[in-house]
């Protein structure tokens, strides 16, 4: 029996089997599987705390089969002990055999997302769809959060697609999240938005402020961890499903070299987390899929030219956040998304909708040839154009009067054409030589070991004299071929060009006071003095075979 105040239930003899409500409330199913492989039990329960509020709890079933597995319910304030847990198991056992003729069935998803054309968690109730309450649900919790007027929160949504071509690019990308997935046959691909500049330019700020029109804006909502690990994104990824990912500054949080941000591009767009499989060739597991628009706010870009990418450089687009946001639109933004946000998601979808698939489909190949025509490659035009596409059909459909960012993100996206091993090593060494100025200056590192200095070649042109132990040292940390750089600097009159008569090159020869070595000459426009003014004994001069000074 049921206690009427506290919810406690009682057993037949009188006893107390646990001290407030708790029952059965139906099976759920995988709503995505063929197969009965993941049934879980769905509970209903009340707290101590909150005797007035039901709960609902999803977890597998063989946590309620032993009473070693059920006292772990009591992680969820549910008051479970090894003196009554043999209780509560029978108990629970008991519902579900009353009521197995009228026993209730519910669907379960794992992530968020289109799901009969109808967007999740935003439309579950039509559905008849629950979430995992210990991983999902707070999520769809943040993302179902409404506050204040959509009146208000419309203002700050048609100033960010009229503020500036990156910020309409933006809120064109988290539209084109949901446009993506939901013309998607099993061939689209997700892919990554780099949006960079500087810090302090507002770039996490209008990340947060499209958030704001899914649900709850701020970090510690539904946003990707910036200081995360792989993995974790490869499982927010999966929740997300369908939405758009925000992530702020991965780089410059976890550290990233120019190889780590390549696999990571590939493996947070990949859209498929990673299988395994037996000997036997079953695979044991289900593996996550997801088909969306990642959205990182980087100070630079992410896809280094330096790199083999190895197609990284067409899943992940970058921009340079332009027009800063100063003081006063802050403020303003941040006092609107603070206090009215949520309002729009089912907006979104129902735009979305009101197209038919095909024909978002032959809108968006008609973009995707307009970026191909100015120089944008396959993907990285395809990207594009969803972007765009995205873009223009939420301003027409809501008289946003949003930028026209097409020309803008042409040119912002069209430097994507593969470049040589060496062409990459070379604009990396230039990265590595602008990072260093002050430090060619002193010439020598602690140890008094010659490092680099400025100087002159034998034609009067400013050069940066490097030695090999340099090179090689550059190569290393910038992940190139330094044989690979050096063809390519020499082959196009980047470095000073001396060659044996088997046409092998050969360095340039320098000496000072008290040494004398052969150095590369890399043309380099130095400003201001050519080295501080301790170390001026030991800067280098070319010199001719027999060692003297060319004048």
């Amino acid at each position: 029996s049921v206690q009427p105040q506290s919810g406690a239930i009682w057993d037949d003899n009188g006893h107390e089997v646990i001290g407030h409500f708790l029952s059965f409330a139906g099976i759920v199913v995988d709503a995505e599987s063929t197969q009965d492989t993941n049934v879980k039990i769905a509970l209903a329960y009340n707290t101590p705390q909150n005797l007035n509020k039901i709960e609902l709890l999803v977890l597998p079933k063989k946590k309620l089969a032993t009473t070693r597995d059920i006292i772990e319910l009591s992680g969820y304030n549910i008051n479970i002990t090894q003196a009554n847990a043999l209780s509560v198991v029978q108990y629970l056992q008991d519902l579900q055999n009353h009521f197995q003729e009228r026993t209730i069935i519910m669907k379960s998803l794992s992530r968020f997302g289109w799901y009969n054309d109808k967007l999740m968690p935003y439309e579950q109730e039509t559905e008849g769809v629950v979430f995992d309450s210990t991983v999902a649900q707070p999520v769809a919790d943040k993302l179902l959060a409404k506050k204040g007027e959509r009146e208000e929160s419309f203002k700050l949504l048609k100033e960010i697609a009229q503020y500036s071509e990156s910020t309409a690019t933006m809120l064109g990308a988290a539209i084109g999240s949901l446009i993506l997935s939901y013309i998607n046959e099993g061939g689209n691909q997700s892919f990554a938005l780099n949006v960079w500049n500087e810090t302090a330019t507002g770039k996490s700020l209008t990340s947060q402020a499209i958030a704001s029109f899914f649900g709850y804006p701020f970090k510690d909502g539904w946003w990707a961890d910036g200081n995360a690990t792989l993995n974790k994104d490869i499982y927010h990824n999966a929740l997300m499903g369908n939405l758009p990912t925000f992530i702020d500054d991965p780089v410059r949080n976890r550290g990233m070299d120019s190889n780590q941000k390549r696999d990571y591009v590939f493996s947070a767009t990949s859209g498929q987390g990673r299988g395994r499989m037996t000997r036997s060739g079953e695979i044991p597991r289900n593996v996550r899929e997801w088909c969306n628009i990642m959205i990182m706010t980087n100070e630079t870009v992410f896809i280094d030219d330096s790199i083999e990418d190895g197609g990284a450089r067409s899943r992940c687009l970058e921009i340079q956040f332009q027009k800063p946001l100063d003081r006063k639109t802050i403020n303003r933004w941040v006092e609107i998304m603070s206090n009215h946000y949520g309002h729009f998601a089912v907006e979104f979808a129902n735009i979305i909708r009101s197209y038919e698939k095909h024909t978002l489909r032959e809108i968006l190949k008609k973009n995707v040839d307009w970026f191909g025509n100015r120089g944008a490659d396959g993907k990285r035009a395809n990207n594009a154009a969803i972007i765009a596409t995205s873009l223009i059909i939420i301003s027409d459909a809501m008289g946003l009067e949003a930028l026209e960012v097409q020309e803008w993100l042409a040119k912002q996206i069209r430097g994507g054409s593969p470049l040589s091993d060496g062409q990459r090593g070379y604009i990396k060494l230039m990265e590595q030589i602008e990072s260093r100025v002050g430090v060619f200056r002193q010439i020598v590192d602690r140890d008094g070991v010659y490092i680099g200095s400025f100087g002159y070649a034998a034609s009067g042109a400013k050069v940066l004299n490097l030695p090999y132990t340099t090179i090689k040292k550059f190569a290393k940390e910038g992940g190139y071929n330094q044989d690979s750089m050096l063809v390519y600097g020499y082959n196009h009159h980047h470095m000073v060009a001396r060659f044996n008569e088997a046409g092998q090159p050969l360095g340039i020869p320098v000496k000072n006071s008290q040494e004398s070595m052969n150095v590369i000459q890399v043309f380099y426009d130095w400003q201001g003095r050519q080295s501080n003014s301790d170390v001026d004994y030991r800067t280098l001069k070319v010199v001719d075979e027999e060692g003297d000074y060319i004048e």
